[in-house]
């Protein structure tokens, strides 16, 4: 049985996070603009572009370092 992960973050991160999963581009955020709720979810938004995966790190190697 797997664990629920524990909600850190309001609401409206999570919401973020999961509109960009779902491809929605940052000008669908539901919130009114300079407020606190739309800096979460711009903020769950982001926070895909930084976060580590666990995808396997098998990278092709670089031609240039295939002639060396």
């Amino acid at each position: 049985m797997q664990r629920r992960r524990k909600q850190v973050f309001p609401l409206p991160y999570y919401q973020g996070r999961t509109a960009r999963a779902a491809g929605r581009c940052r000008a669908s955020q539901p919130y009114p603009e300079m407020t606190v709720d739309s800096a979460w979810w711009l903020g769950g938004w982001h926070d895909c572009d930084i976060e580590l995966t666990d995808e396997p790190k098998n990278h092709p190697i670089a031609p240039a370092a295939q002639a060396a």
